[in-house]
Order: C-alpha cells, then sequence, then structure tokens
C-alpha cells in the first residue's frame, strides 16, 4: 500500500511539475506594463517594431507568390490535355495509314507520333515543375512565417529591455532569460525554414530547366526543324 502510495504521489507531482512547465512557458510583455512606457522610453521598441512590421508584410508576399504559382499547374495540364489530343490525332493517323498500306503516310503518322510524344513528355515535365514551384513557394511562406516569428520575439525581448532601462518595477515580473531562450528558438527555426525554402527552390529551378529543354525540343520538331534543343 506504501509502494502504491507513494508511486501515486510521484506521479501527481510529476503532473503538477508539467502543469507549472506548460503555464511557464513563454509569455510576452503584457500591454499593461508596455503601457507604462513614455514616448522618450521606447529605446529599442521602435526599430524592432518596424522590423517585425516588415515581416508580416512580406508574409503576405510571400502568399501572393504562392497562389501565383499554383495557377501554374493549370497551365501545364492544359498542356497535357492539348498533347494527348495530339497523340489521339496520331493514332488516328497510324491506322488510316496502315489500312491504306501507304508508305508515305505510315512515314507522316510517325512522324506525328514522334511530335506528339515529346510534346507529352514536355507536358508531364511542365506539371512537374508546377508541382514543385509550388512547393517551392509555400517554403517560402513557412520561411516568411518564421523570420516574422524571429522578428516578432525580438520585439518581444526589446520591449522587455525598454521596461528594464526605464526602471519600471513591472520588468521584475519577467524573467530575461525565457524571452532569450524564446528568441533562441524562433531564431533556429528561422534557420531551418529558410534551409528548406533553399532547397526547394533549387528543385524547382531544376524542374523548370528539364521542362524548358523538352519544350525547345518539341518546338523544333513540330516546327520541322528536328534538333536536340
Amino acid at each position: 500500500m506504501r509502494t502504491a502510495f507513494a508511486a501515486g504521489m510521484a506521479l501527481a507531482v510529476l503532473a503538477s511539475c508539467r502543469t507549472v512547465q506548460t503555464r511557464q512557458e513563454f509569455t510576452p510583455v503584457s500591454d499593461a506594463d508596455f503601457g507604462r512606457l513614455g514616448p522618450d522610453q521606447l529605446g529599442p521598441v521602435q526599430p524592432a517594431r518596424a522590423d517585425a512590421a516588415a515581416a508580416h508584410d512580406a508574409v503576405a508576399r510571400a502568399k501572393l507568390r504562392l497562389q501565383e504559382a499554383k495557377r501554374e499547374q493549370g497551365y501545364a495540364e492544359a498542356d497535357r490535355t492539348a498533347a494527348e489530343a495530339d497523340l489521339q490525332r496520331a493514332a488516328t493517323e497510324a491506322k488510316g495509314a496502315n489500312s491504306a498500306g501507304d508508305t508515305a503516310w505510315k512515314a507522316r503518322a510517325q512522324a506525328l507520333a514522334d511530335t506528339a510524344g515529346l510534346r507529352r513528355q514536355a507536358a508531364d515535365a511542365h506539371l512537374a515543375f508546377a508541382k514543385k514551384l509550388a512547393e517551392a513557394r509555400q517554403a517560402d511562406v513557412d520561411a516568411a512565417e518564421a523570420h516574422a516569428d524571429a522578428a516578432q520575439a525580438r520585439l518581444e525581448q526589446a520591449k522587455l529591455q525598454a521596461l528594464a532601462r526605464a526602471g519600471i518595477p513591472a520588468a521584475g515580473k519577467y524573467d530575461a532569460r525565457r524571452f532569450d531562450a524564446h528568441l533562441a528558438k524562433a531564431v533556429a527555426a528561422e534557420r531551418e525554414a529558410q534551409a528548406r525554402a533553399g532547397e526547394a527552390g533549387r528543385a524547382a529551378v531544376a524542374a523548370e530547366d528539364g521542362w524548358r529543354a523538352l519544350q525547345r525540343q518539341w518546338e523544333a520538331r513540330s516546327q520541322g526543324r528536328g534538333g536536340t534543343g
């Protein structure tokens, strides 16, 4: 019984500690405390506030680019539909040429099929690029949001610093180390998000290069120039 009771108490204490830890998670400077500062006591707050505002504007721009990138998939799907139509026409031509036993017709039908097949490859590559582009733009949004979080963390730190410099007693309610840790965590998350965005961006560029190379080959063949782009 004593062992069971002790175990129960230990679990209760652990749960209590976790609750306290959760409650002690980062809490920004309250508006009421920040309002104790006079206009001439803001110190580092103003530039930090401007940086945070700029970061939030960057998030909005990144989201707009994401929406624009998603439209590329519609263009790519239209390319694929056109390529499928070309393949169907080529199949019809081949059927007619085979039925007629016309050698020249067969050659033209084969050339048409080859061109249609190349267009389908280009369309598939276009669709693959569109998907990579959307992924890259989403990664840019994530990176912009992470940057905004870091900028906001710097702003909160600046508010606490301003309170402390002004000698306002309310500053004593806050643990500066918790603000430092919050900022460090935000900066680390920003670095990771930027790394992912860079990787996604490079993948999108590679996919675009592959698509455009096939597109040039198809255009050259469809215009009767041949070539490999």
